[in-house]
């Protein structure tokens, strides 16, 4: 490998977690030799025990490789590699144009018979997005927070995603953290000052002059920490206040009632409101759920939550079984270009209804899902664990401590907030 195809090739490599001050001993090869004795095996198709003496230990080059590829990092990097030929033949990054041959066909149909899990739309549109927001910031920001987008924010997702479906609250998440790197640097570019000069009174201020979500430049700052490129600094979390929007029980039953006999509404909005009432389901997880994890023998009906049976009551049974019925029609149209039967789907047959659009279905009939959203959850917390809790509403088990804590606490403080609504 040539110094100039080197420096291509090294800020896309990962920064090894002793240099991170995460601990761990130093590593004994350089990763450039690492990747000089895998472009040879492939090139000249050999054996690993038959590498050269040349190159590191056949063992370590291949504990290097079966490293990078457990972490998805080899296929990472071959597509930012990938990305920058296109670029540098004036191509866009990523191809405009696809061929479907018969092994497509194929694999969708395997995919189908659940022999192949489905594809995650949100995680493998999060890179697309990312290129193309990246490409859209001045060079000098482009080239420091593209290794922080695509070997930590996106790293850490497909490795925590490895076996269950991308959250859209997760993906919106990501694309705010990026946003935000982004946009502390222009701030930086505007005060002519670089990354490196950047104080903690500094970032301070910033902080404190915008909206509470430049919170999340902490992921940036601790990668840009764990490089060397700034100073110890800390962005301290944001207070997160108690709940205060509830419904009074009475309330709560009259709202039941309206999603369990008012036809006027459309039935996913009657089902959603219905589930969320009664569990506090997040909306994320609840839009993940399919016709199959509607179980029904007759005699009962339940949801299939994270592997548990949750039974419904009959009056809600009546309702998950008529958008179980709607769905399954539907698909049965669709199948065709969805390999997934959604409970709740969306306009594009392979995505289910979006959180932020069923959000807005529930405003426009005058609902308010976050007070649903905590009277169930306040009811739950009482006799549920914080992971249990977690689990079972869709929300991290930070989130489910803090509310079994509020259940924990003076019930006049809820009493007096409910009243207040």
């Amino acid at each position: 490998m040539t110094d100039s195809e080197w420096a291509v090739v090294r800020p896309l490599l990962p920064v090894p977690g002793w240099m991170r001050d995460r601990g761990g001993q130093p590593e004994a090869y350089c990763h450039r030799a690492i990747l000089d004795a895998i472009r040879y095996l492939v090139d000249n198709g050999t054996k690993w025990r038959a590498m050269p003496a040349d190159f590191p230990p056949w063992d370590r080059v291949y504990a290097f490789f079966r490293r990078w590829r457990d972490h998805v990092l080899l296929r990472e990097f071959h597509d930012r590699l990938r990305g920058r030929v296109r670029e540098e033949s004036g191509r866009d990054a990523e191809p405009t144009a696809g061929v479907i041959d018969s092994q497509s066909v194929k694999a969708d149909a395997v995919v189908g018979a659940a022999v192949l899990p489905p594809r995650d739309e949100r995680l493998e549109a999060l890179p697309r997005w990312a290129d193309a927001h990246l490409a859209q910031a001045p060079l000098p920001q482009r080239q420091l927070v593209t290794p922080f987008t695509h070997w930590y924010l996106l790293h850490r997702i497909r490795r925590a995603h490895r076996h269950r479906l991308l959250r859209a609250s997760t993906q919106h998440q990501m694309r705010s953290r990026l946003r935000r790197a982004l946009e502390l640097l222009d701030w930086l570019d505007e005060h002519g000052t670089t990354l490196g000069e950047l104080t903690q009174p500094t970032l301070e201020m910033w902080l404190e002059e915008g909206a509470v979500e430049r919170r999340e430049v902490r992921a940036f700052v601790t990668w840009a920490r764990g490089r060397g490129l700034v100073g110890e600094l800390v962005v301290p979390r944001a207070r997160i206040a108690a709940p205060s929007v509830f419904m009074t029980d009475k309330e709560q039953a009259e709202q039941l009632h309206r999603c369990l006999g008012d036809d006027s509404l459309p039935l996913d909005v009657r089902t959603a409101r219905a589930l969320t009432l009664l569990f506090g389901l997040q909306h994320t997880k609840l839009l993940e759920l399919t016709v199959r994890d509607v179980i029904d023998d007759n005699a009962m009906v339940a949801l299939n939550l994270a592997g548990n049976r949750l039974p419904l009551p009959p009056e809600v049974a009546q309702l998950v079984r008529a958008q179980r019925d709607q769905c399954q029609a539907r698909w049965q149209l669709d199948q065709t270009v969805s390999t997934t039967p959604w409970l709740f789907p969306g306009q594009e047959p392979a995505r289910p209804l979006g959180a932020t659009y069923l959000n807005l279905k529930l405003r426009r009939h005058g609902i308010a899902p976050r007070a649903d959203r905590n009277n169930a959850r306040l009811a739950l917390a009482t006799d549920l664990p914080a992971s249990v809790l977690a689990d079972f509403t869709g929300t991290s088990v930070s989130n489910a401590t803090r509310w079994t804590g509020y259940a924990r606490r003076d019930w006049i403080y809820y009493i007096a907030a409910r009243a207040r609504v």
